[in-house]
């Protein structure tokens, strides 16, 4: 059985009970694997299930964030960096950029940062 089709009762994916469990290391591992990060069950989105007071809160929002997942629904970018806060804007922009076909937009945001060019 493939395990990027495997659900739970509930139809959460292995990587939404990876975040739900807190667990950076297996989530960076099916990241690399190649897990979809961006499947929904009721409008809810793996990053959505991320515990506020999780010890690896900003390291795995950054992860999924890294690996194309939409923004959680109540994010606040307080107490991140600087720089991952620019990263954040950045990607918001990308995302809206997407979501509205602006295929000039998606080009001079890819242009100034090389990382964003998988879009």
């Amino acid at each position: 059985m493939n395990p990027l089709s495997l659900y739970d009762s509930l139809g959460r994916s292995l990587m939404m009970c990876a975040v739900e469990s807190d667990c950076k290391l297996s989530i960076d591992y099916m990241i690399k694997s190649g897990f979809d990060v961006t499947y929904q069950i009721d409008d809810c989105y793996a990053i959505d299930l991320l515990k506020k007071d999780s010890n690896a809160y900003n390291q795995i929002v950054v992860a999924l964030l890294e690996a194309n997942s939409p923004f959680p629904k109540d994010f606040n970018q307080e107490g991140f960096s600087k720089v991952l806060k620019r990263f954040i804007n950045t990607m918001k922009l990308m995302h809206l950029a997407v979501e509205e076909r602006n295929l000039d937009k998606i080009i001079d945001i890819s242009e100034m940062n090389p990382k964003l060019r998988h879009f």
